[in-house]
């Protein structure tokens, strides 16, 4: 033990290599040898493919029965007929014109998105806070 207190004194590395340091073939650490590539990017970058295949799309859904524009995960219902700066046409009955003239009409938990393709309605969409009941017609003073 006591040569080795004197080299650890001393400064030499002869009995054991620094902690973290491993050395390579060319004796540098082998941590300075890691390849850059995108295959090695986080996963919380935007440039990953599993991130981009969570995203919720964007488009009109019918949720319960009423329909509900989707932006960003976050639902609005669609009380009026509205055009699209996308192309698609809201009709208040339910019927949806895509911009290449093909009309759909969705089931419950059905969506389209702004491109055109039908898919389920993720199921973390933010439903919109339902509004309090409004005053009583019998004592309102209007």
């Amino acid at each position: 033990m006591i040569p080795a207190l004197v080299c650890a004194f001393a400064g030499c590395d002869t009995l054991r290599p620094s902690v973290g340091a491993v050395a390579g073939p060319d004796s540098s650490p082998a941590t300075q040898n890691i390849p850059q590539s995108e295959a090695n990017a986080p996963a919380t970058t935007t440039d990953s493919a599993a991130l981009e295949a969570t995203k919720t799309q964007d488009g009109i859904a019918r949720i319960h029965g009423r329909y509900y524009t989707l932006r960003n995960g976050k639902a609005t219902l669609l009380d009026q007929k509205q055009r699209f700066t996308e192309g698609l046409y809201f009709d208040r009955g339910g019927r949806i014109t895509l911009s290449d003239g093909n009309i759909v009409r969705l089931h419950d938990g059905e969506m389209v998105t702004f491109g055109g393709e039908r898919r389920d309605v993720p199921w973390n969409v933010k439903m919109p806070k339902p509004l309090p009941p409004g005053p009583d017609a019998r004592t309102s003073p209007l």
